[in-house]
């Protein structure tokens, strides 16, 4: 006869079963830019990453090439806008002329001291020379455009330059790799990366 004394025990119970563990929340990381050649990839499959760690890098020669274009277009830009406003102040100060000229001729027409042909040769040397100061303007006006379309240019170049850089929207574990080096990448092939937030 065995005797113990009786006590209060918490009890446990194993309970076998299967099933598929999967993750609260995948995230698929695809390039946000298309047909740049993978050069780097930097995060193995089983890896933690955080937010913001780079796991791959694209080239950007391609975009660095239009980038110095579009810098010399700006360059050309630039000086069609030094040239058009020189020019608008030429006009300006020939239409001043010009209209100093006919008033003279108005004046001295009035008194009976010139020709009547003379003062219509200078209001219409007048009218011609405000005419010029619009088309300069209007130059002055399109050649700013053109700047203005530039740099717009090249505010796109280098956010396709930045996301050369395929970047960690979340933080977790690196499950899955598509990619590879040398690979074109795109966003409607299978995604570059697979990640599990938080390792959840």
């Amino acid at each position: 006869i065995t005797v113990t004394q009786a006590a209060t025990r918490k009890m446990t119970d194993r309970v076998l079963g299967s099933g598929v563990v999967a993750p609260v929340e995948r995230v698929l990381v695809q390039p946000l830019i298309e047909g740049q050649p993978i050069e780097e990839l930097l995060a193995e499959v089983g890896d933690q990453v955080k937010a913001g760690d780079v796991l791959a890098r694209l080239s950007d020669s391609t975009l660095r090439l239009q980038e110095s274009q579009l810098m010399a277009q700006r360059a050309s830009a630039d000086a069609a806008i030094a040239q058009a406003d020189a020019q608008l102040l030429e006009a300006r100060s020939a239409a001043d002329e010009a209209q100093r000229v006919a008033t003279r001729t108005r004046t001295l027409r009035a008194q009976g001291s010139s020709s009547q042909a003379a003062l219509d040769t200078a209001e219409s040397n007048a009218v011609s020379a405000a005419a010029r100061v619009t088309v300069a303007e209007q130059l002055l006006e399109a050649a700013k455009a053109q700047h203005e379309l530039v740099e717009a240019q090249i505010a796109d170049i280098r956010l396709q330059l930045a996301r050369t850089e395929v970047i960690a929207p979340v933080s977790g574990e690196d499950v899955q790799r598509h990619a590879m080096v040398g690979a074109i990448a795109t966003a409607a092939d299978d995604p570059m990366i697979a990640l599990i937030r938080d390792s959840t």
